[in-house]
């Protein structure tokens, strides 16, 4: 089954707003940018170790992991991993524009 990149970059969005909204009882307001990644599991190494080493893990229902760290000199600055059914690993990110 192919999905169209346009509409996984939606989903992903979506989640990254979603977790925030869960995580921290806020929304992303205009002034930040969400953006979406999907990489290569050599590519993301770097970020997986960060993540791992200083992020937090939810569990959102069965099959998904969500890990997410936030940057502790701009605390609305966030990066986010999302692993779904372990099949399916997705990078997010929000960060201030400039």
């Amino acid at each position: 089954m192919l999905v169209p990149a346009k509409e996984t970059h939606r989903f992903i969005e979506k989640l990254v707003r979603g977790t925030i909204y869960l995580t921290e009882r806020r929304y992303i307001g205009q002034n930040q940018e969400v953006t979406v990644s999907l990489l290569r599991p050599e590519d993301s190494q770097s970020i997986v170790t960060l993540l791992e080493r200083f992020g937090e893990l939810h569990e959102r229902g069965p099959g998904i992991r969500i890990r997410k760290a936030v940057a502790q000199e701009a605390r609305t600055n966030a990066l986010f991993i999302f692993d779904i059914w372990d099949q399916f690993r997705f990078h997010g990110a929000v960060m201030d524009r400039d």
